[in-house]
């Protein structure tokens, strides 16, 4: 679809244009981040995703997308509730999911909700956003795809071989984004290795996916509990809630299963201080025997 739009916009009259010339730059790159992609990870929810990220796509023409528009009302509001898909995590309608034909949940909007309702659903919708971006099932910004070839040359620099395999040295990664100054993009590290290098981490099947999305909602809510309450000593129960990457890491490292099957993917998300690790690990797992988690 994104080949055929390229093809469509490069022939319009204002692709000689310098504002033309750009648009159809990023739209390059965007084909190029996703060409190493499997193509049975296109599904109609992720094709529908990619619309969303990138409405200038949804124009029939270049000279369309490259017209003046006022400020866009939001369609959806705060207090109505937005359908997930329990297997894919796919925006939903009428209570069945396109992409897989999975069960449906809902999750509620704000609205009158308690803040904590208003809160575990953000972090449940942030959570989708960060494992596609995880997994490389998001395409990268046209800023991160820019700086591809400063990016190899300071692997080079350093040292590293670019084969099809696992970069032994993920920290590695995060230090050539700090050099060609993409320290903000820190989460595309795996997407840009993997699209480089053209390995990949085993993938997750859909009932995999599906459990790891309840632990994540089961972990984010027992969070906000403690936030939310006061110790005997009249602290709060929790001060803070941790990184999407740090929960999922607990995550894994809780399932032998998941462990054993997806390790690989497990020592590419980015580990903290060994410190922090530490007491991560004792705070989950006294967590963990309060309330009575199991993971298979």
């Amino acid at each position: 679809m994104m080949r055929q739009k390229l093809a469509l916009f490069s022939a319009d009259p204002q692709a000689s244009s310098p504002e033309g010339s750009a648009l159809l730059e990023k739209i390059e790159l965007m084909v190029s981040s996703l060409s190493s992609m499997n193509e049975a990870l296109f599904t109609p929810a992720y094709c529908a995703g990619v619309l969303q990220r990138y409405p200038v796509l949804n124009n029939a023409s270049l000279s369309k997308a490259l017209q003046p528009r006022g400020p866009v009302k939001a369609a959806r509001r705060r207090n109505d509730p937005m359908h997930r898909c329990e297997a894919c995590g796919g925006i939903l309608s009428d209570g069945s999911c396109s992409a897989c034909g999975h069960v449906m949940y809902v999750i509620e909007g704000t609205g009158s909700k308690s803040k904590s309702t208003s809160d575990t659903a953000d972090k449940l919708s942030e959570f989708e956003d960060v494992l596609l971006k995880l997994l490389a099932q998001s395409p990268m910004p046209a800023v991160v795809c820019e700086k591809k070839d400063a990016i190899v040359a300071e692997l080079h620099k350093r040292g590293v071989k670019i084969v099809k395999a696992q970069l032994e040295d993920k920290e590695l990664m995060r230090a050539c984004f700090a050099a060609v100054k993409l320290a903000k993009h820190y989460i595309w590290c795996n997407a840009m290795w993997y699209h480089i290098s053209g390995w990949r981490p085993k993938s997750f099947s859909v009932q995999e996916l599906k459990q790891i999305r309840e632990y994540y909602s089961r972990a984010v809510q027992a969070f906000f509990k403690r936030m939310n309450s006061v110790a005997h000593n009249g602290k709060q129960g929790m001060s803070n809630l941790w990184s999407v990457q740090a929960i999922l890491r607990m995550i894994i490292l809780s399932s032998s299963r998941l462990l054993t099957d997806h390790y690989d993917f497990y020592e590419s998300l980015h580990a903290l201080n060994p410190s922090t690790e530490r007491t991560h690990t004792e705070i989950w797992g006294n967590m963990g025997t309060e309330e009575g988690w199991v993971f298979a």
